[in-house]
């Protein structure tokens, strides 16, 4: 089974592009932990603010908490699909770097993926 890329494109064929399952699940664990929270009308919980991060520096405080809410939205939006065993964050002046170790459904294997975001500024 194939499912719709993120972000959204057209083949060269034009077709919609598609991936296969652990690419969708890449993409659905990068969309919980780069979305504001508030920033979704119709589910402003969804979401983890880790994008403010870029903005607000590298405060160590500021860095644990942020850990503890990405964490927190991926088990609340993403428990059905994996399991998190961990996250890490690097944070600095106009760039975040988070990397999410997860299980993929019953597969025992670890999943390590790491999302980057930088200022637009």
């Amino acid at each position: 089974m194939t499912y719709m890329a993120f972000p959204f494109r057209v083949t060269a064929d034009g077709r919609t592009a598609s991936v296969d399952w652990p690419a969708h699940v890449r993409d659905m664990v990068e969309l919980v932990a780069l979305t504001v929270l508030g920033e979704r009308a119709n589910q402003p919980d969804f979401g983890s603010n880790a994008p403010g991060l870029v903005f607000e520096g590298a405060a160590e405080e500021l860095a644990i908490t942020s850990l503890y809410l990405i964490r927190a939205a991926l088990t609340q939006w993403l428990a059905e699909v994996i399991t998190v065993l961990d996250v890490t964050l690097e944070a600095s002046a106009g760039a975040i770097e988070i990397t999410v170790t997860y299980q993929l459904g019953l597969d025992p294997a670890p999943v390590v993926q790491v999302i980057a975001a930088e200022s637009q500024a």
